[in-house]
């Protein structure tokens, strides 16, 4: 193995943790910016909506009800240069939220009105 295989296999991920997140009030939405390269597309929207809907990741409904996770994780994740994520974005709805995901690694969470079946009073 390699001197930088052995150093990028001892280096720890960088995950997006709740004090990533940061709340917009104008939009309304949370927002959160991961290191592809370091992190799971899918882990960094499991905290970014978790944040949002004030619970713990583990609390949330199961991902893969919304998404397949390792498809999102293929699409947006670590890639080599030959196959920039520019210009690709993803969006589904999740746990009551809407979210948003680009290929520059930002998730967008915000509330989705659409998929509240309760009227509104």
């Amino acid at each position: 193995m390699s001197t930088s295989r052995k150093n990028a296999a001892r280096a720890a991920p960088v995950a997006v943790t709740s004090e990533d997140v940061a709340y917009h009030e104008a939009s309304g939405t949370y927002q959160a910016v991961f290191d592809p390269s370091s992190q799971l597309v899918s882990e960094a929207v499991l905290t970014t909506v978790a944040e949002a809907a004030s619970a713990e990741p583990l609390d949330l409904p199961p991902l893969y009800g919304a998404v397949d996770p390792d498809a999102l994780n293929a699409l947006l994740g670590a890639r080599d240069r030959s196959r920039p994520t520019e210009g690709v974005a993803v969006s589904f709805a999740y746990a009551g939220f809407a979210v948003d995901i680009d290929g520059a690694g930002t998730v967008v969470v915000s509330s989705n009105a659409a998929l509240d079946p309760s009227p509104e009073r």
